[in-house]
């Protein structure tokens, strides 16, 4: 200890002969390395200082530079995300895909507010035109051969064929222009019509002040660097197979889903029909936590005990209801593997069956348009959607399509040459299309009649709407029974059937010149557009409210088969607030 009582390291100690500048910092009662280490402090300080005055300097000259090139897109398309925010209308060719920044992202949330406050008069001159979104003016001739991605409060237009009736608009966040979304324009495939409909979509923010924009209580762009950062380590590490919201969820309760932001969404997806009581639900957990301790897989080498229990609810349920007189079980993985194990026992017993000399004779599966089984090869070649087909090609030999619902089209397709016929009572991903009862009675009367099985693919529709079993281990099967025996209470699906009334009725009330019609079977329900409804999945989602869509332009709701009306009410005010901008948008696009 010296004599003002500070402690001298003796490894750290100068001596004074060899400090030149002792003069300058000859500070009583500080050692020498004290010194050095205040000086090296006002060193770093200082030129912090000046490196944040000189970030500053280049933003405000960015910016400067952008609010002055109107015409930066006339010259060359951007194969690099811009950096301008929510303001800015980025193009790139559709075989590039710009690198992601997260520091340009977070910078342009921080100028998002400021950009989207700037406002442009509308010019008018038809092709030729420029167009103001945000903070820049979008040319209307650097259209041809690109691919849109307009990032203005979260609008885009999309435009199918150019026609008034199915060019719609809606959400594509500026948190992801660089992973593939349902909702990317592709207005170059149609001429110069499309250039006039992103036009007006993109001044009918400015010039329809009663769209409700400023209820976007869980906006893309709000997402955390938590979130970008989770995000963009899917990009570099995960096998993209399908374009995702820039949302990361961490945690369910019930029918609510909270994301990394701990902001609460509703769920009315449920997993896509799989989770029927909703998320984390105590005797869920609690079954999983005992029979985890016990054992949680054997492979199906051996027998274990939730399997074969497992076994005997599913059969004495199927046979209580009055489907038909159900016998034995096959555990599989998914619903896909569960169809394929259906093709497969359809064309053995055709051959077991079939007269000496024919086994090879009787091998026909027929399924229906717009109908999904899965993304296997054989589920595939049952799928009649040339968009999950074509890239797969060739497919199984032996698959037919038919037309769905049509009775008198039975006859012609099912023949003495067919094995099996593959239907969905409810069509989900196709667009929650509902079969008719004499529709379902021809396909058993047929299949008897040409000695073919008849499969009910009801993976999104049955009653027990369960996801996996994992193939029959002990741990799915666990759960799988304790779930199948609540959902089988009466007094549950008693409240299953007024739930999905009261639902129905509240989609029905909805006033919305887009709204083709309402279909639903119990929880499962649907309302068909007369455009595309995929925006309206993002701006629902901005208000926390998550949808998926199907086929044939609907927007599908399969929530926890527990919701309570309180929370179908809640859901219900939530998508008339989105539907309404929907609509907005969409007229102001036809108009």
């Amino acid at each position: 200890h010296n004599n003002n009582g500070f402690v001298h390291n003796p490894l750290s100690v100068i001596r004074t002969e060899d400090w030149s500048w002792k003069d300058r910092f000859d500070v009583p009662g500080f050692s020498k390395g004290v010194k050095i280490g205040l000086g090296v402090t006002v060193v770093v300080v200082v030129g912090a200082i000046f490196a944040g005055l000189l970030i500053r300097w280049r933003r405000n000259k960015m910016a400067a530079q952008r609010d002055g090139d109107t015409n930066m897109l006339k010259t060359k398309p951007r194969t690099s995300r811009s950096r301008s925010g929510t303001g800015v209308s980025s193009f790139h060719t559709g075989t590039q895909r710009p690198k992601r920044n997260t520091r340009t992202h977070r910078r342009e949330s921080e100028q998002s507010e400021h950009m989207q406050s700037r406002h442009h008069p509308q010019q008018q001159g038809g092709d030729s035109a420029d167009c103001h979104s945000g903070a820049e003016s979008v040319n209307s001739q650097a259209l041809p051969g690109y691919t849109i991605r307009e990032e203005d409060a979260h609008s885009i237009t999309r435009s199918i064929d150019g026609s008034p009736s199915s060019t719609v608009v809606g959400g594509l966040s500026p948190s992801l222009p660089l992973y593939d979304h349902p909702w990317t324009s592709r207005a170059h495939e149609h001429g110069s019509e499309p250039r006039q409909d992103l036009c007006r979509a993109m001044s009918a923010k400015a010039s329809a002040p009663h769209i409700n924009n400023h209820a976007l209580s869980h906006a893309d762009t709000d997402a955390d660097p938590k979130t970008l950062d989770i995000i963009d380590k899917h990009a570099k590490y995960t096998l993209t197979t399908y374009g995702r919201p820039p949302v990361v969820f961490t945690h369910g309760k019930g029918s609510y889903l909270y994301d990394v932001g701990h902001r609460e969404y509703l769920d009315f997806t449920a997993g896509i029909a799989v989770n029927a009581l909703g998320h984390s639900d105590p005797e869920v957990a609690r079954v999983l936590f005992d029979q985890a301790k016990q054992v949680v897989h054997l492979s199906n080498l051996y027998y274990n005990v939730p399997a074969g229990e497992l076994a005997e609810q599913l059969v004495e349920a199927t046979r209580a209801s009055g489907s038909f007189q159900a016998s034995k079980v096959f555990f599989s993985n998914s619903g896909t593997e569960a169809n394929e194990g259906a093709f497969k026992f359809a064309r053995k017993v055709a051959k077991l069956t079939a007269k000496p000399g024919q086994e090879n004779n009787k091998f026909g599966i027929v399924s229906f348009i717009n109908g999904f089984h899965g993304r296997s090869m054989g589920a595939l070649s049952a799928t009649p959607n040339p968009k999950y087909q074509l890239p797969f090609q060739p497919l199984v030999p032996g698959f037919s399509h038919a037309p769905y619902n049509d009775v008198k089209a039975v006859d012609e397709y099912v023949t003495e040459g067919t094995c099996a016929v593959i239907v969905e009572p409810i069509q989900g991903e196709g667009g929650i299309n509902i079969a008719s009862e004499a529709f379902l009675k021809k396909l058993r009367s047929r299949c008897d009649e040409v000695g073919a099985l008849l499969i009910y693919d009801e993976i999104q529709s049955s009653k027990s709407d369960h996801g996996t079993t994992f193939g029959g281990n002990p741990l799915g099967c666990a759960v799988a029974s304790s779930v199948l025996r609540r959902i089988n209470a009466p007094e549950f699906l008693d409240n299953v059937n007024q739930n999905g009334k009261h639902f129905k009725e509240q989609l029905e009330s909805i006033k919305s010149p887009l709204i083709q019609e309402v279909r639903s079977k119990g929880m499962i329900l649907g309302i068909q557009f007369r455009v595309d409804p995929s925006p309206l999945v993002a701006l629902a989602r901005e208000r926390g409210l998550l949808v998926i869509t199907a086929g044939n332009n609907t927007v599908r709701f399969v929530p926890a088969l527990n919701i309570s009306k309180a929370e179908i009410d809640q859901g219900m005010s939530i998508l008339k607030q989105a539907i309404a901008v929907f609509d907005d948008r969409v007229m102001n696009v036809e108009a």
